[in-house]
């Protein structure tokens, strides 16, 4: 019997836990209130949307959300400096934001810092778990532009099996080239 005391005691925490939103993270949060910037940045809207996530900031500087969101539009308008320090913001807050370090990586790649984008890639693709195409296929863009084909190859065989269409034709392109 007391077990049972027990166990509907501890069901019962967790069901007030769930029920009161606790298992939410701070992003999954966000991702609710931020909806009209995704929808200004999904129009292309980049410096609308930037302004949204400026506003955004200011109201909550603890947004690891709006801070990448910033990031990726400053990205967009080429403001890539400024895309690494908002990024860089994003992984301060949450280490384990992984779109920030494809976004920063991406910048690195822009300012023509290979090293540092590689790295960024890397953590970036752990924090994925390994299960986005696109950081896959970045990366082996990456390593096109240092001349290491093999390893890109790897990249883009690895994004086609995540589903990435635009790596089956860079596949066939590295084929006709050797």
């Amino acid at each position: 019997m007391e077990s049972f005391a027990i166990f509907f005691v501890f069901f019962f925490y967790i069901w007030v836990r769930l029920a009161l939103g606790h298992h939410k993270t701070p992003e999954m949060r966000d991702e609710r209130l931020y909806k009209e910037g995704f929808a200004l940045i999904f129009e292309k809207e980049y410096q609308k949307a930037k302004e949204y996530f400026v506003e955004k900031i200011q109201f909550n500087p603890k947004s690891s959300l709006a801070w990448l969101h910033k990031g990726k539009c400053n990205f967009l308008l080429g403001n890539y400096y400024q895309a690494l320090a908002d990024c860089q913001n994003a992984i301060k807050i949450n280490h384990s934001l992984a779109e920030a370090y494809f976004w920063q990586a991406r910048a690195f790649v822009e300012i023509q810092e290979y090293e540092n984008a590689l790295e960024t890639f890397n953590k970036g693709i752990w924090h994925f778990r390994e299960g986005n195409a696109e950081i896959f296929r970045h990366r082996g863009l990456l390593f096109l532009m240092l001349n290491e084909t093999e390893k890109a190859n790897e990249d883009f065989k690895q994004a086609v099996k995540l589903g990435d269409e635009d790596s089956v034709y860079l596949i066939q392109k590295l084929k006709k080239k050797n």
